[in-house]
């Protein structure tokens, strides 16, 4: 099972990025935790049409849990309308730190539309 983070970087050392549509990469690991690849984000410099197109990328690979810091409501509905689970954690974790807090069972699987902060 495909795992994407939303990242700053391309390691499992790099940031989780805080914005999710505009996040640089996704950083896609296996149930292990191991890097299987990192795709560049098309919706890092659009201002309309990001929440779509971000969402669209994570469906199209197979992406099928999502751990993130914060998520819009519209990409939200997107994801879980296409049966990706997304998990939430605070902020300022590493690609590393969000994938073991996931496997220790300590984030909170969002189940519903987030509010916007």
């Amino acid at each position: 099972m495909r795992i994407g983070i939303p990242s700053f970087g391309k390691t499992l050392e790099s940031f989780v990025e805080p914005r999710f549509s505009w996040a640089r990469y996704f950083v896609v690991l296996d149930e292990r935790g191991n890097l299987e690849k990192v795709i560049e984000n098309p919706a890092t410099h659009i201002a309309k049409g990001a929440d779509d197109l971000a969402s669209q990328t994570i469906i199209e690979n197979a992406i099928r849990i999502l751990l993130l810091s914060d998520i819009s409501p519209s990409a939200f509905k997107l994801l879980e309308s296409a049966g990706v689970k997304v998990y939430q954690a605070e902020r300022g974790l590493t690609i590393k730190e969000i994938f073991q807090l996931y496997k220790k069972g300590a984030l909170q699987r969002l189940r519903s539309s987030p509010a916007i902060e």
